[in-house]
């Protein structure tokens, strides 16, 4: 029997011949909910007619090998589209090595199961979705720990909700953010509150430090303060002109069997902007998100990656890499990279020794103000008393150096003698 023939089925059938496949389901595997699911004599009738059974009732053994490969899989990527007209899911399932991923598509009431990836099919359905047609000039990515994440998802929706005449205020106060927190009701007018929510599968922390983190944002350049109030700027004012409300929702997941009762997830949902698909990434079990701006090219760049290798979402994102560590500046107190020579915000030149002594590791926002102060004017201090190290200088300069002593020794003791001379010269004349 070849593929063509089974290739795309009704999911109830499906469901029918999954239920009579023998063998344990693995945590990855998407026949878990189909197993011991009784079938009806009609069904079992309409599946040999189709040829998915054999006459005597057993699985055809092409298809059972597909079925089979989806018992215990190793490694799962997904992803789903979402928008007014239409829902649709694509699944890449990996084994070992020695055997092709296999893929199941579901479009409304049917699916389809293949023995590859079939991502020829996959671009050539998802495509049409994007509006977007300009050219992304630049991306971003934003790291966030969970507290501040949920302070600027709340923001953002509180944004959201004035532009769309919700509510008339301008800018948001942490009072109007504790509130909405306090009240999230997972209804559709929390975007990001949802996704986030969605993505870490708890609910907005409450209890956060509001305060601190709206003073984190602000010192990062991604919201700006007036008075007690606050709105999106930098890149979370891009994200916050960017997605209004969004007709277009793309999910990711990339999930690994690390034994067999743990699995690791990384998710990502994106959504269509005005010019660029704006998302949002975690990794089950970590502190932090991702806020990201991509392109179309660049997810479909990322879907190839992802359905066509057994490879986490997080290495397809180059989300993976390496931090470099940050420390406060000792002058301005804003983040900078570890290795930095100059701060980027204030443009003041780092001294051998200041790293260590700029608290590493330490928040700003936990240093208290005259310690701050102190900083900076041991910064100043070491800027106007900087010398270039001993090492740096050339010989000809020492050289130079010892004359100018010899002749300050030398002039001394001139300065000297005419003094003993005036002192003794008078006394001599009067005797």
């Amino acid at each position: 029997m070849d593929r063509q023939q089974y290739q795309t089925i009704e999911s109830e059938l499906f469901t029918a011949a999954a239920g009579l496949l023998s063998g344990e389901r693995g945590a990855l595997s998407p026949l878990d909910e189909f197993n011991g699911k009784p079938s009806t004599q009609k069904t079992l009738q309409t599946l040999k007619k189709i040829g998915l059974l054999t006459s005597s009732g057993n699985v055809e053994p092409a298809f059972e090998g597909l079925l089979q490969a989806l018992l215990n899989p190793v490694q799962e990527f997904r992803f789903d589209i979402l928008n007014d007209e239409k829902e649709s899911s694509f699944s890449v399932y990996f084994n070992d090595s020695t055997r092709p991923p296999t893929s199941l598509r579901a479009s409304g009431d049917r699916l389809a199961i293949t023995g590859d990836a079939a991502f020829p099919e996959l671009i050539a359905e998802i495509e049409p979705y994007f509006s977007i047609k300009k050219s992304l000039k630049s991306v971003f990515t934003m790291e966030f720990s969970l507290e501040h994440a949920w302070t600027l998802a709340c923001l953002l929706d509180l944004s959201r909700q004035n532009r769309v005449g919700v509510k008339t205020s301008g800018s948001i106060s942490a009072a109007e953010i504790i509130q909405a927190l306090e009240e999230f009701d997972n209804s559709s007018a929390w975007l990001w509150l949802n996704t986030l929510s969605t993505l870490t599968e708890n609910q907005p922390e409450e209890k956060a430090n509001i305060e601190g983190s709206l003073g984190w944002l602000v010192k990062h350049g991604l919201l700006l303060k007036k008075g007690d109030r606050y709105l999106p700027a930098g890149d979370a004012g891009e994200i916050a002109r960017q997605v209004g409300q969004p007709l277009l929702a793309l999910n990711l997941l990339s999930a690994q069997r690390v034994n067999a009762i743990h699995i690791e997830t990384q998710k990502l949902i994106f959504f269509e902007g005005q010019n660029a698909l704006i998302g949002m990434a975690y990794r089950t079990g970590e502190e932090s998100v991702h806020w990201l701006k991509r392109s179309p090219q660049g997810l479909i760049e990322i879907l190839k990656t992802c359905a066509q290798e057994p490879k986490l979402l997080y290495q397809a994102l180059d989300l993976d890499t390496q931090e470099i560590p940050s420390i406060p500046c000792p002058a301005c107190g804003n983040l900078q990279d570890a290795s930095a020579k100059f701060c980027k915000d204030c443009g003041a030149a780092f001294m051998a020794g200041d790293k260590l002594e700029a608290l590493p590791e330490l928040a700003m926002e936990e240093i208290p103000q005259n310690a701050k102060e102190a900083l900076r004017g041991r910064l100043s201090q070491k800027t106007s008393a900087y010398q270039e190290p001993e090492a740096a200088q050339s010989q000809p300069t020492r050289r130079k150096i010892r004359w100018w002593v010899i002749l300050l020794i030398l002039l001394g003791i001139i300065l000297l003698v005419c003094l003993l001379v005036s002192l003794f010269v008078p006394i001599t004349i009067r005797f």
